[in-house]
């Protein structure tokens, strides 16, 4: 059970390799900055794409909900396919 909570409380190797980069003299912050600002960039383009086609899915389900609500009440007759006009 410790060694669940230690994983789920321990930062990302990710932020250990940030906050390394970070603390060197003079330049680790420019070179962060260089390195991960880039990365940050695409993490929030995806991050957005995916909100952007979840609110699409919900929007064509409660447009499909709509149509469906608006068409309980009619009446459909079933079409006969082979129907032949004499005139």
């Amino acid at each position: 059970m410790k060694d669940k909570l230690d994983k789920k409380y321990l930062p990302s190797p990710l932020t250990f390799l940030r906050t390394t980069v970070s603390s060197i003299p003079f330049a680790g912050g420019a070179l962060e900055h260089l390195i991960f600002d880039k990365m940050d960039q695409n993490n929030n383009y995806r991050i957005n794409e995916k909100i952007k086609h979840i609110e699409l899915n919900i929007g064509a389900s409660y447009e499909y909900k709509q149509i469906i609500e608006s068409n309980e009440n009619k009446i459909f007759l079933p079409i006969k396919k082979n129907i032949q006009l004499n005139i």
